[in-house]
C-alpha cells in the first residue's frame, strides 16, 4: 500500500520490475517502509519461470537491472553500489536459470 501523499507512482514506461523500482524509489526518498513477514496472499503457480509478465526470467533480470541503473541515475547508489548489486542479481538469475530448467522442467516430464 502507497500513501496518497507520496506522489511517487511506478513508472508507466517500465514494464518489469516496476513495483521494484517504486518501492525503492519510496524508501530512497525518506518515506518509511514496513516489511510484513505474514502472507497477505497466495498464488497457485511455480515460484518463478512459470507465466505472466514474471515468466520470461531474461525480461525480469533485464528489468531489475534496468531498476539498479535508475537509482545510480537517480544518485540514490554509488557505482560501487550498482556493481555489486549487478553482480549479486545476475548470481541470482543464474540460480533461478538453472533451478527452473534442472529442476521444474524435469518435474514436468514426469
Amino acid at each position: 500500500m502507497l500513501r496518497r501523499t507520496i506522489g511517487l507512482r511506478f513508472d508507466p514506461e517500465k514494464r518489469h520490475s516496476e513495483d521494484y523500482l517504486l518501492w525503492l524509489e519510496t524508501i530512497f526518498n525518506g518515506n518509511k517502509g514496513v516489511f510484513i513477514s505474514l502472507p497477505l496472499a497466495f498464488a497457485f503457480k511455480a515460484l518463478y519461470g512459470d507465466g505472466g509478465l514474471s515468466g520470461n526470467l531474461w525480461k525480469m533480470e533485464k528489468g531489475e537491472i534496468d531498476t539498479y541503473i535508475k537509482l545510480y541515475q537517480k544518485g540514490f547508489i554509488t557505482i560501487l553500489m550498482l556493481n555489486g548489486l549487478i553482480v549479486l542479481s545476475l548470481m541470482k538469475f543464474i540460480k533461478r536459470f538453472l533451478f527452473y530448467k534442472l529442476v521444474l522442467q524435469r518435474s514436468r516430464l514426469r
